[in-house]
This record gives C-alpha cells, structure tokens and sequence, in this order.
C-alpha cells in the first residue's frame, strides 16, 4: 500500500508512518463516496477548526460546475488570492495546500481513489500534485508524480482552520502568549 522506493523519487526520505496513515485514511474516504453514490462529500482531517460564520457563505448551488474537490483550508499567505470566479469561489492559482477540510464529487473521489495507493504521497501532496496545470507551464509541484488530474478550487477567506497549525492542541498558555492576553 506504500511504495518506499517510488516515494523517495518526490520525497528525499519517503513518507512518515502518520502521513502514510492520513493518505490512507483520505483514501478510505474516497472508497466510501463512491461506494455511497454521494454526490458530495466533506472530508475532514481530526484537527480541523470549524469558522462557523464563513462557512455560512458557502452554497452547495454556487459550487463551481465541474468541481472535483474545492479547498476549504488553503494556506494563503499572499492576499487577496488570484482568479476569482464568484461569491467566495476562487480558481487554484493561490493554493498553498492542505488537506483538513475540502468537498469531493463523486468524480473526484473516483479519480483520488484509483490514484491514492500506493501512497507516494502525503494527503495534501497528493491533491496538490493532482491539480490541473495548463499546457507549456510548469509548477514545482502540480502534476509531479500524479496519475489523475482533478478541477480544483479554493473558497477564501478559509472557512477552515488546520488545527495542528493554528496551535489549538497546546494545552497550557505559552509565556509569550500569557503577556499577549494581559
């Protein structure tokens, strides 16, 4: 289900048994909708933070048409993002990537499914590879490595946060943070 020699091709040290356990696990998620017949789908990742009021500007009817999969957490350091179609809707220009909480078509799940095992890459590796790059362009990471290309979208401001980088797992105050809240 992991193939360590192919892997080292696009990782320099192969995969950690988490990331290959997350792939996995998104994996399982994508054998599930299309097993369901689900038209959509929402795959979280255990750590996502939920932005109750932004999520509220999301529309299952505004969905861009041809979606695969449309980021909910994206990682955007450079703001605004670039393409914007509609509402919250942007094309995949700006991604940064993260795999904590994204909507999946069916089609989607069907074409992640076939190209997720063996895992050569983290969840959100895999999806960034996956993306569409137009023809005579290069990318230091869309299309490396990938078996399938999906229709990718971002909705910003991210209605999501990545819990493990927004330091919601730190059980006590850190000093710098105790004087911050003073």
């Amino acid at each position: 289900r992991y193939n360590a020699q192919a892997a080292k091709q696009f990782h320099a040290n192969g995969l950690t048994l988490n990331e290959i356990a997350c792939s996995l696990s998104h994996g399982l998620a994508y054998a599930a909708v299309v097993a369901n017949g689900d038209a959509v789908a929402l795959i979280l990742e255990d750590d996502a933070l939920f932005i109750s009021r932004r999520l509220r500007q999301i529309g299952l009817k505004d969905l861009p048409t041809d979606f695969d999969v449309v980021f909910l957490n994206t990682f955007i350091s450079d703001e605004p993002p670039r393409g914007h179609l509609h509402g919250v809707y942007y094309d995949d220009t700006s991604y940064n990537g993260s795999a904590a909480a994204y909507l999946i078509s069916q089609a989607g799940a069907q074409k992640l499914l076939h190209a997720h095992s063996p895992v050569l890459h983290a969840a959100d590796g895999l999806l960034g590879r996956c993306m569409h790059l137009p023809p005579g362009q290069t990318h230091e990471f869309k299309q490396r490595g990938a078996t399938t290309t999906i229709n990718s979208y971002i909705v910003y401001p991210d209605c999501v946060l990545n819990g493990s980088t927004s330091y919601y797992h730190v059980s006590e105050v850190q000093p710098s943070m105790r004087n911050a809240q003073k």
